[in-house]
Order: structure tokens, then sequence, then C-alpha cells
């Protein structure tokens, strides 16, 4: 049984079916009943936030909202202080090696890292974090 954390990137390629996501289901088990599969809350955001700009039709905006309602979706809470720490740690480690996280990255990484999840994305912002996440 593994948590596994998709990110927006992963969310978006999951949605549009691209050939990409096909290799990344079975290479990670996504499809796997055993495997909890999980959403940061900025995430969803994120994802609505695409779907409105581009004006996605009812039948995509249905297929992302299927799957969101289907998902686990965590919560950023500001008093969960293991979040928190490891929001700091993810921060001060990419400074230190002179990468500059977007906020909304630092967030689902942290997520990631405070539910013990590994974190799927086609995003490279997140490689500098290698195992740290």
């Amino acid at each position: 049984m593994k948590r596994l954390i998709l990110d927006t990137t992963f969310l978006l390629n999951l949605i549009r079916q691209t050939p990409a996501i096909q290799n990344a289901i079975s290479a990670n088990g996504i499809n796997d009943p055993n495997n909890f599969i999980l959403l940061s809350v900025v995430s969803v955001a994120e994802i609505r936030a695409l779907a409105k700009r581009n004006n996605w039709g009812e039948a995509k905006m249905a297929n992302m909202e299927q799957f969101i309602a289907s998902t686990m979706v965590i919560s950023i809470n500001f008093m969960d202080t293991d979040l928190l720490d490891h929001y700091v740690e993810i921060d001060t480690f990419s400074q230190a090696q002179g990468r500059k996280m977007a906020k909304n990255d630092l967030w689902i990484a942290a997520t990631a890292a405070s539910a013990q999840a590994t974190l799927l994305t086609f995003d490279k912002d997140f490689e500098h974090l290698d195992q740290r996440i």
C-alpha cells in the first residue's frame, strides 16, 4: 500500500489523458485499489482556476469534478505544526539550493511530506527535492 499525492501537472495530464500519463499510471500504481490517491487542496484550486480560464467544456469539467470527488483532498491546516514544519524545511532547503519555489508548489510539497505520500508530478520545479518529500 502506497500513498500517492498528485500535483496539479499530474492531475492535468490525467484529465487530458495525455500519452505520458498512461506510463505514469502503470509505473506508479494509480489504479491499484490498495494505494491511496491524494490531492492537495492547492492542486484542486489550481486545476479549477485553469479550467475556468481555459473555458473547459461541460464533459471535461464533469470528468475533473468526478475525479476530485473520488479522491481524498487534504486541506491546509495552519494549526498542523507537522505541515508547517515541512513547509519551512522545504522552503529553507530550496533557498539553500538556489531554487525559489512557487508558494503553491511549496504547499503541495509540504502536504506530500506531511501525509508521508509520494508526490507524482510532471513539473521539474520539484526535482531538486528528490528524497526530501
